[in-house]
Parts: structure tokens; sequence; C-alpha cells
């Protein structure tokens, strides 16, 4: 598997920029702008919250209406567009109608995402000024680094990457943008993430692969606990390359894994720039009775807050790791369970064995291992640790 530079624009076909609009009041980049050249398969995954945003409304109509034929992406930072009723489905729309009438596309061709501060209307007239500006400049300034950065919001660090498949006379790219800092603990997407592939896939398999990536990849990470009403992963396919899927052979697989590589790539980025994160932690459940219940052990020790502060105070509590596995709801036998810290045991046969010392806790980068002998199956969540800045930043974020 090769990485290559590029990110979205790595693929045949594709170009992208980011603008300061006027949205945010810091003047920073708060607009992006994804294009094909041609009409490419859609594939979509969204947040599970009830209260879903104005834009995966809108571009949820537009993918039933026109699933092969989709031809870019606007989004904007700064509003999330969500909670704001039938104006907002309107302002939603209308931003796919601008963009469309600006790069003289059809109807349904275009998505829309936004990301941002809830419960307040777009400022169109500011929206449809930052549109015009992203199809002046896509030409001139096509860059996926300013399209990353159009997305932003509390994140500290553009977040792209892009890999490039060749064997013989087949080859294929793929690249992604994406975002997300605070409000990770996703169910079905993470936050926004924006991939584009030349790669010749269906529709239907595209979303099968959609599907099977984000479950390995952003549905394993949180920062907080907190699902976000936006949530949206977006893959466009426009058939460039020579590398053609057709059924679930050999070149599914290896599309998919490539797929994989890229949202992980994502999937850690938003983990590692999490807010005022200091720590990033891989809590690996083995052995458990059903994966199920391996999958609720390691999200109950992930979103515990005593864990994360005791991760971030670098303090050896490590009763806090054996209380929130026995508050999982999950039945244990204490005398089989073993927990590990970076390789050292501090549980093993029903005996709390402990470790004085808080030299494991210094490096950023910490595995929790939890065997559970109690069957065959694992499951495994990257998580963070919980800063005085994260509160500030949230606290403040307005």
């Amino acid at each position: 598997m090769n990485k290559v530079s590029g990110g979205v624009i790595a693929p045949r076909g594709f170009k992208a920029t980011g603008v300061a609009s006027g949205i945010k009041i810091s003047g920073k980049k708060d607009m992006a702008l994804i294009l094909s050249d041609k009409p490419c398969a859609v594939g979509a995954v969204f947040t599970t919250n009830i209260f879903k945003a104005a834009p995966i409304i809108v571009s949820q109509e537009i993918i039933k209406a026109n699933p092969t034929g989709i031809r870019g992406i606007v989004a904007n930072s700064g509003n999330a567009n969500c909670l704001t009723g039938e104006e907002g489905i309107r302002n939603a729309r209308t931003m796919v109608e601008i963009t469309e009438k600006y790069l003289n596309l059809p109807n349904n061709s275009i998505l829309v995402a936004s990301t941002g501060i809830i419960g307040k209307q777009l400022p169109m007239s500011i929206v449809e000024y930052g549109i015009s500006k992203l199809v002046q400049r896509i030409s001139v300034e096509n860059s996926s680094s300013l399209a990353a950065e159009g997305i932003m919001t509390t994140d500290t660090k553009i977040k792209q990457t892009s890999y490039q498949y060749i064997s013989g006379l087949e080859s294929f790219r793929i690249g992604a943008i994406g975002k997300g800092s605070g409000m990770i603990n996703p169910s079905m997407a993470t936050m926004l993430c924006f991939v584009t592939t030349d790669a010749k896939i269906s529709y239907e398999l595209l979303n099968e692969a959609l599907r099977e990536a984000v479950e390995e990849t952003f549905n394993r990470i949180t920062v907080d606990g907190d699902m976000s009403t936006n949530d949206t992963v977006f893959v466009l396919a426009n058939g460039n390359s020579s590398f053609e899927v057709k059924e679930k052979d050999e070149k599914y697989q290896i599309f998919l894994e490539h797929l994989k590589a890229t949202l992980n790539d994502i999937a850690l980025m938003i983990v590692e720039d999490g807010e005022g994160v200091t720590k990033v932690v891989k809590i690996n459940v083995i052995n458990a009775k059903k994966q199920e219940e391996a999958e609720k052990v390691a999200r109950r020790v992930a979103n515990s807050l005593l864990v994360k502060t005791m991760l971030f105070g670098e303090n050896p509590n490590w009763g806090r790791i054996i209380a929130a596995i026995g508050s999982s709801g999950v039945s244990i036998n204490p005398s089989k369970l073993q927990v590990k810290v970076n390789n050292v045991t501090i549980f093993e046969e029903g005996n709390f064995i402990g470790y004085e010392k808080n030299d494991i806790l210094k490096d950023k980068m910490i595995t929790i291992d939890i065997n559970l002998n109690a069957g065959k199956f694992s499951y495994f969540v990257y998580s963070t640790d919980l800063s005085y800045d994260y509160v500030k930043i949230n606290a403040e974020y307005t």
C-alpha cells in the first residue's frame, strides 16, 4: 500500500479548494468545495442522532434522486445549520442550488455538509459570496489542504491523506480530508470526512465497502462520548482510473483495504487532535463470550471520565479501570480477568496487583489490554484523556 501526496485531489479528475467567506468572525477559512470532472457514484454514511442537521436531510434527498451523478461537495464550517427548522432545510437546498448554478451543473449533482455552532441560521448572503469565491478559486488554487482548512472548527491540524495502488497496467488512487476534535463518539459515522477515488465501482458495492470500513475505523474512536448531529462521510468515485470493481472479488478486497487505510488515517488524526488531548489510548478487549460484550467493556472504559482524568494526571489509580470494566453490564468472572497497561499486569486471576510508579503513563500512546478469558471475540476502541483544556475549550465555544 503506497502513500502519496495530494489528499482529495490525488485521484484523477478531482479539484478542491477552501476560502474565508465571513461565516467565522475570526476571518479563518470557513467554506470548501470538492469537484469532479465527471459524474460520480456516491457512498454515504450519516450520524444516527435523531436530530439530524439540515444538510444531512438535503444530501440524503439528493443521493436518493441521483446516486451515480454526483459532481461534488460544498461545505461550510462555523455554523452547523442544525435545529434550524424548515428555514435551515431551505438554506441547505439553496447552498446546493447556488453551487450548481455557478458551476453550470444539473440539479441534484452537489452534496452539502455543515459543521459548527448548533441552532443558528446560516447567513445566506455570506454563504453565496463564499460559494462564488470557491468557484472562482478552484481552478487557480486547487488544493486539498485549503479544502481541509475550510471545514475545521476546533481542530488544530489539517487532516488529509491519500494512497495509490498499482499492479501491472491497473491502478487507482484514493484520498480524503476530514475534521473532528470534540463531540466524538460516533455511531455509523464521525464528524465530517470527504473521500475521493478514481476507481470504477458501482453505487451498491461502494456503499457496502464504506459501511464495512466505517465500522472498523470511525466507529472505533471516542474523545468525549458525545455524538454529533452533523456526522457525515461521503465517498465520490468518478471511474477515471483503469481499476474496476465489478463484484466482491479480489479487486473489491483491494479497494476495501485501501478505503479502510484512508479512513483509519483520518480517524486517528481526529483522536490525536481531540480537544485538549495529551494522551491517546487503545482499549483492546479480547476473549469475550460475544462481540457485543467485548464492545460494551471497551466503550465503558474508553468513555469513563475517571479513567480519562487518571490518564491526563498520569496518576496510577488502576482501580478506576477495573471499576469501569465491572460496571459495563457484562457478566465477567473476576478470577479469569487479566488487565495490562502498556504490557504491565495490574489485575490477574482475581487479584489486584497494581503498579506504584506512573512511568507507564508518561507516553502519549497508551494501551489497555483486557482479557476476559471467556470466549473468542474481541473489540478495540481508540480514546483519549480528559484535560483542563477540554473543559476550557468547550466552556468558551460560541
